[in-house]
């Protein structure tokens, strides 16, 4: 029987996420506790989605690049 190393990547930050702690191992795929550096969201990803940078961040950062926010308008926009 093979064993397996596993790296610890807590406290490692990926594409503005910081990874917390190792929450559980299932179906041989680690799974971490992580948090957005930008907006503080807490997520969990499993390791080859933070190893093979899949994910790049919780999302916050594309709506903050928008112009248009959240709400499909632009910030100064006048309702009309």
């Amino acid at each position: 029987m093979a064993t397996t190393r596993m790296k610890n990547l807590t406290g490692q930050i990926i594409h503005g996420i910081k990874v917390l702690s190792l929450k559980e191992i299932k179906n041989h795929q680690s799974i971490w506790n992580c948090q957005c550096e930008l907006c503080g969201k807490q997520k969990e990803y499993n390791a080859s989605q933070l190893r093979n940078r899949v994910t790049k961040g919780c999302g916050c950062i594309f709506v903050r690049k928008s112009p248009f926010g959240k709400s499909g308008l632009k910030k100064n926009a006048k309702i009309i």
